[in-house]
């Protein structure tokens, strides 16, 4: 996670290659901008999901907008649930 300077404020490192469910929670910041970065395994390709959820249990958006980008397309989801 990198704040709008682009500096890290959070990172966390893959957890197991051959755990296909993983999951990583965070807490994010309150009241500002930030990127979330992820990648997978030696460019292999999904099925992958995003989710950035205010409360895991009930998927609630976190966040006003949300742009997802990968190496082929870009999007904008705005209030979105998972």
């Amino acid at each position: 996670m990198l704040d709008k300077n682009n500096e890290i404020i959070l990172q966390n490192d893959d957890i197991n290659q051959d755990n296909r469910n993983s999951l990583i929670d965070v807490v994010i910041p309150e009241d500002d901008d930030y990127w979330i970065i992820v990648n997978s395994y030696e460019a292999q390709v999904g099925p992958y999901i995003l989710a950035v959820c205010d409360n895991n249990a009930t998927g609630s958006p976190a966040c006003d907008q949300l742009v997802i980008m990968d190496g082929h397309r870009s999007g904008n989801v705005a209030n979105s649930t998972p």
